[in-house]
């Protein structure tokens, strides 16, 4: 198995990034993140003091696949994640949604063990270790916390092992990065962060040729996901009702009114982070729909 460390860390992702490592498509490739918590720095009182803010959400790569080009697909199969054994949380004012309510600055550390991240002495919430920022190079920078066309951080927490994501490609050898690890996240992300910490991603890549892809998608066993982010949720929501329309339309060839009512059928419009600049939401649509074949639509 082939790796990256986390001396090969990036606080933004573009084309003009060297590549920490080549291999050849389908080879396994461990990273070891060194997310922004792991060294157990007090980040909520940095953060809340910076004048001009701090590198935050700090990802290793980047990855180059050979062979994969411009207008490609590059897939990703995550085989596994591994976490640390304790991850950090934050607050402070102005930090996520009720950030106008919080007074105090706060640092809080989680045990995670046995499944479960040990959240005081009575409350145990059942661990999900999942990638919050991951991405193919885009062709102008853009900073690790914030997503976008090429993936970043989208703060999805079906991220996990046993998944596979596509990402579109804009630069040769794609640029694969990841970062930002969480054992668990709820939808929205809502005091803005996740239980963040850090750990080792094994991955495989794949190169699917000349094939258009928009946004990123992540399939599971049981579902896709078709991931968009915009300036505002609105924005979202309508671009990821659009994709899903267009990628309906191509998978079962049927007219604009139609392919809209089935997407009102069977997508199922979801909210990843609501805390960004940018925010992310994701429309899903279930393997089960028997006649539905969207990822068809895309990789051929």
């Amino acid at each position: 198995m082939k790796r990256i460390g986390p001396d090969h860390v990036i606080s933004a992702m573009d084309c003009q990034q060297r590549m920490a490592l080549w291999v050849e498509p389908e080879t396994a490739v461990e990273f070891e993140t060194r997310d922004w918590f792991s060294d157990q720095r007090d980040y909520a009182r940095e953060l809340a003091g910076a004048a001009e803010g701090i590198d935050i959400n700090p990802a290793t790569g980047p990855l180059g696949i050979r062979g994969v080009m411009p207008g490609d697909i590059l897939r990703v199969d995550i085989l596994s994640v591994e976490l640390m054994d304790r991850g950090l949380m934050f607050m402070f004012p102005g930090s996520g949604v009720l950030g106008s309510e919080v007074a105090e600055i706060q640092t809080r550390v989680i045990p995670m063990s046995e499944g479960y991240a040990h959240f005081g002495e009575h409350i145990r919430i059942p661990l999900k270790p999942s990638v919050g920022v991951i991405g193919t190079s885009p062709e102008t920078r853009v900073p690790c916390y914030l997503p976008g066309r090429h993936g970043g951080n989208m703060d999805i927490q079906h991220l996990c092992a046993g998944t596979t994501i596509y990402f579109p490609v804009f630069c040769p050898g794609a640029g694969l990065s990841l970062g930002d690890l969480h054992g668990v996240i709820g939808d929205g992300e809502v005091s803005e962060w996740g239980l963040e910490t850090s750990g080792k991603v094994c991955l495989r890549t794949k190169i699917i040729k000349k094939q258009k892809l928009e946004w990123p998608i992540l399939e599971t066993a049981t579902d896709c996901y078709l991931i968009v982010s915009c300036g505002s949720l609105d924005e979202a929501v309508h671009e990821a009702v659009r994709y899903g329309t267009e990628l309906v339309r191509s998978s079962t060839g049927l007219a604009l009114p139609d392919a809209l009512s089935l997407v009102s059928l069977t997508g199922h419009v979801e909210i990843c982070q609501v805390v960004n600049p940018v925010k992310t939401v994701r429309i899903r649509f279930g393997k089960s729909v028997e006649g539905l074949e969207l990822l068809s639509a895309v990789t051929g």
